[in-house]
């Protein structure tokens, strides 16, 4: 007849010690996420500073824009007749939303400043328009 083998699981550790690795392994893992939200907040000021650094200011346009009426604001047109942008109106009449290009025109008489983003660049141009 054949013998058979019975495995015995060795026995467990002191308790102790048990606890000691646990606890040492508990430090690891909080090391490394301190030193993950490190990075994750050293990243977001590199981002922020990157930024700041692609806002850019476009010099005052030459070109004489045009606003023409339309029902909920006017349009924008140059000289050829191109529109150029579509503003939309606020509860403010110095103030427009410029359509599609998820920014602003604000402003009073001859002087006007359109602040609006191109990607991820923050564009401020001073435009003259005639109303």
């Amino acid at each position: 007849e054949m013998q058979q083998k019975i495995l015995v699981p060795p026995p467990p550790a002191p308790e102790s010690s048990r606890v000691e690795v646990v606890e040492e392994k508990a430090k690891e893992a909080v090391t490394v996420v301190e030193d993950k939200d490190k990075d994750i907040s050293e990243i977001k000021a590199i981002e922020g500073a990157e930024k700041q650094a692609l806002e850019k200011e476009t010099a005052t346009s030459g070109e004489l824009l045009y606003a023409q009426q339309i029902p909920n604001g006017y349009q924008l047109v140059d000289s050829t007749p191109r529109i150029v942008y579509i503003l939309l109106n606020t509860g403010d009449k110095n103030v427009f939303i410029i359509k599609d290009k998820n920014g602003t025109l604000t402003g009073s008489g001859d002087k006007w400043i359109a602040n609006y983003y191109e990607g991820d660049v923050l564009v401020k141009k001073e435009l003259q328009i005639k109303f």
